[in-house]
């Protein structure tokens, strides 16, 4: 059984309707209410929960699982492996999502079963999803590419995260989520950027990756990294020893990630030379690229950056600080790469130009000023401006508005079919060239 071509584009829209309700427009709401008001009533509690499962499961989630079951062939040079998982996937994931959002967002006596049968659901489509991978890169020879074992580790980490979903709602212990957030972000979410970025960042932009033969060694330290940054958020324990996984797993994270960025060469003179110059009409996505490598810097800055520094001097984590730890992985460096990336192989896979490029750039600056708002609640929990507290509120509609108008970039690309002249004329193999090479 094959997919369809267009099997990604079920996976977009249910992606990009879940963050313009329940994921960033009621970020926006929580947001509003924690911080201005505006007339809202209090925030509850079980609504930030909601927000949370919907953007990491349901909006990136469903968007990398649609891009990955599209591109993957392509990369190894093969077809899709137990394709007839792939609807399934799809349906377990959505209704997973949707049943914990509804759970949390009515935070009634229906929560606790909801809760645990979307769990269950999220667990099972990540399972199907990793197997369709695991499949489709054993099956592409064995020519082994940098970016596959990225990819790989990225699959686990997904369900390594719906595992620890299942065991929060199972508990009903929120503690969990700690770990849950760590190992969806740092591990899923950021496994599959490196992997995808590895692969077509040096075609799409230029760069000319170098030092190679230490690329496995970068892999393993960031994946050791990474688990004991989420070993050491373990709920209700403060001791010693997780103390020092987590420190130990910050200097990984940090370290290996530095690594890669220069192995991959993002910001060298030919990548920042090419990926400035106008070469295509789909020029201009690059922009999103640079300044999402940048909030990765001060994700990390943040926090593993931060957490070391307590190990060594004392003192207790800033909530705030941490908070913009994570929105600037999740938002400012994951989502950006999304809508970056997006708006350069979307027209690739439907055989359309993007829709609107100044809807794209509008969409960069509204992030991007979204996150820089986002950003004042570190000089707030420092002491330094605590007056600018309400302007923090001014980040929701920003952000609500850059996805927005990415929803609807995306949306109107994907609506007509390719041109059956295009694909008429052109022979498949040449086809999977230009997907790669264009």
């Amino acid at each position: 059984m094959t997919t369809p071509p267009r099997v990604f584009v079920r996976f977009f829209i249910a992606s990009l309707l879940l963050t313009l309700t329940w994921g960033a427009t009621l970020g926006m709401i929580n947001l509003a209410r924690l911080t201005a008001g505006w007339g809202l009533g209090v925030l509850p509690r079980p609504s930030v929960w909601a927000h949370g499962y919907v953007q990491v499961f349901g909006f990136m989630t469903l968007f990398i699982m649609g891009v990955a079951y599209h591109v993957l062939p392509r990369f190894v040079g093969g077809t899709l492996k137990s394709a007839r998982l792939v609807p399934w996937s799809f349906w377990l994931q959505l209704c997973g999502v949707v049943a914990i959002a509804c759970a949390f967002f009515h935070d009634g006596a229906v929560t606790r079963p909801l809760w645990i049968a979307g769990s269950t659901s999220l667990l099972a489509a990540a399972a199907m999803f990793c197997a369709v991978v695991m499949r489709t890169l054993r099956a592409g020879g064995p020519a082994r590419e940098a970016f596959m074992p990225w990819i790989a580790a990225g699959a686990s980490w997904l369900v390594i995260a719906s595992s620890l979903a299942l065991t929060a709602a199972a508990t009903g212990d929120v503690t969990w989520h700690r770990m849950l957030w760590t190992a969806a972000l740092s591990g899923f979410i950021s496994c599959w950027i490196f992997g995808v970025g590895r692969r077509i960042l040096p075609i799409f932009l230029g760069c000319q990756p170098r030092w190679l033969h230490i690329e496995t060694g970068v892999f393993i330290l960031y994946q050791i990294g990474t688990a004991a940054w989420v070993l050491g958020a373990w709920p209700g324990t403060d001791s010693l020893v997780l103390t020092v996984v987590r420190t130990a797993g910050a200097v990984l994270m940090m370290a290996s990630v530095a690594v890669y960025t220069a192995c991959l060469g993002l910001f060298t003179s030919t990548s920042l030379l090419l990926g400035c110059a106008i070469r295509s009409p789909q020029s201009g996505w690059e922009k999103h690229v640079f300044a999402a490598w940048g909030w990765l810097a001060v994700s990390l800055i943040l926090g593993p950056g931060t957490a070391i520094v307590r190990a060594f001097t004392g003192g207790t984590e800033l909530l705030l600080v941490f908070d913009v730890s994570r929105h600037a992985l999740g938002f400012g460096f994951a989502a950006q790469m999304v809508l970056g990336v997006a708006s350069r192989v979307v027209p690739n896979f439907t055989g359309k130009p993007l829709w609107s490029p100044r809807a794209r750039d509008a969409a960069f600056y509204l992030l991007n000023a979204s996150m820089a708002i986002r950003a004042l609640e570190v000089p707030i929990a420092l002491g330094l401006w605590v007056q600018a507290w309400n302007l923090i509120a001014l980040s929701g509609p920003l952000g609500v508005g850059a996805m927005v108008l990415f929803a609807i970039n995306v949306l109107m690309t994907v609506r007509r079919q390719p041109s059956p002249l295009v694909q008429a004329s052109v022979p498949a193999q040449t086809l999977r060239r230009l997907v790669l090479e264009k």
